[in-house]
């Protein structure tokens, strides 16, 4: 899935937010936000061993260099990048929907 994380107070805005735990999660020290707009908005159920019942992911999209070496840090368990057409099959059932709508978006910013 996508990064992710929660605001700190040391977080200015929730684009701040999701740069830093992007980075933390994976390694890459020099991700940078393409707009500090967002691009992505789900809501969704969540189960068992959570303390809400739903949770909303605020998305952005980020660039980085082609070759640049990604990393597993301390706040991932692996990572790894995938072609928008060979999505692992675990991905949530709506996830390709919504990343085919958000790289639309992104390629109006880059244009």
């Amino acid at each position: 899935m996508q990064f992710g994380g929660h605001i700190e107070s040391k977080d200015a805005s929730v684009a701040e937010a999701a740069q830093r735990e992007a980075r933390e999660e994976s390694g890459v020290g020099d991700l940078v936000l393409l707009s500090t707009g967002i691009l992505d908005l789900d809501r969704h159920d969540l189960h068992a061993g959570f303390s809400c019942t739903a949770h909303w992911d605020v998305g952005f999209a980020a660039v980085i260099a082609p070759d640049v070496e990604i990393a597993v840090s301390d706040e991932s368990e692996d990572v790894s990048w995938f072609p928008i057409n060979e999505l692992p099959s675990q991905v949530p059932v709506n996830f390709g929907t919504r990343l085919d709508r958000v790289r639309r978006k992104s390629m109006s910013l880059t244009s």
